[in-house]
């Protein structure tokens, strides 16, 4: 599932990626009914969204109107998950799990949010809130209706951070299978510290996610491509070393942040210690 610019529910709110998510499903996860829609006129009809599409609306427009939000792009080279993945995808499905490039992103997140821990809090009245566990929500796209309307939730894997990349295959494969059969329950999506999209599975290179209010941030990831890269000897400011191109599987990453927790240096840093675990 992927969101533009899409993730949030209110201060102290359940792990939504794309807005809203969280909220609504947690009242009512179950798949979106149908909008209703009345003819206006010849060329207009008007469409009347869903509850889950008016959450969405609304946190959405609110996160963006009570936190200063900037988001910072990283390529990334994902050969080495590629070919990990390749190696033990076997060993996986032999203990009844599916290795997905998903669990790689966020097993890397995690890293990430134990070399920046601000990363994972949320800004308060009284100070900044950090999050001493990982609970990291990862959205979830509902089926669009005939307008193309659809839906998001972002089921919550708790504890990410006691968990090896067997474990977070596992609750990825679990609540992955869960949204696909409407069996979510408010549980699932309570209590997120920080937010994945990886809108990548829909084809979408980079986007600019929009922060679920209560967290800090949001990672978003773009879909993997070969792309021409130049592999240098030396420093990209030096002259010509023996450079040369290869292509590679490359991810661009896309941090959406609270600036007021964060400045650009230190998101940078949160991304740079993804790319390394990546």
């Amino acid at each position: 599932g992927a969101p533009n610019r899409a993730e949030e529910s209110k201060s102290n709110g359940a792990a939504t990626q794309p807005a809203a998510a969280a909220k609504a499903a947690a009242a009512t996860p179950s798949a979106p009914k149908a909008s209703e829609a009345r003819q206006v006129s010849s060329a207009v009809e008007v469409v009347k969204p869903n509850r889950m599409r008016q959450l969405i609306a609304q946190n959405t427009f609110e996160s963006l109107q009570s936190s200063p939000q900037l988001t910072t792009w990283h390529d990334v080279d994902m050969t080495a998950v590629i070919n990990h993945r390749k190696a033990h995808k076997a060993e996986f499905a032999a203990n009844g799990v599916n290795l997905t490039v998903t669990a790689y992103l966020i097993a890397a997140t995690v890293e990430g949010l134990k070399a920046v821990p601000a990363a994972n809090s949320r800004w308060t009245d009284d100070g900044i809130a950090i999050y001493r566990t990982f609970n990291i929500g990862m959205a979830a796209a509902m089926p669009a209706d005939k307008y193309g309307l659809g839906g998001l939730i972002v089921p919550v894997i708790k504890n990410a951070g006691e968990l090896n990349l067997l474990g977070i295959a596992r609750q990825v494969n679990e609540l992955a299978e869960k949204a696909r059969g409407n069996k979510i329950t408010g549980q699932d999506l309570q209590d997120g510290t920080f937010t994945v999209t990886n809108y990548g599975t829909s084809g979408s290179v980079f986007q600019t996610p929009i922060i679920h209010q209560g967290q800090a941030g949001i990672l978003g990831t773009g879909a993997i491509e070969k792309r021409p890269v130049v592999v240098s000897n030396g420093s990209p400011l030096e002259a010509n070393l023996g450079d040369y191109l290869s292509f590679k599987p490359m991810m661009t990453l896309a941090f959406t942040f609270d600036h007021r927790v964060l400045d650009g240096a230190t998101a940078d840093a949160f991304c740079v210690a993804i790319k390394q675990a990546l």
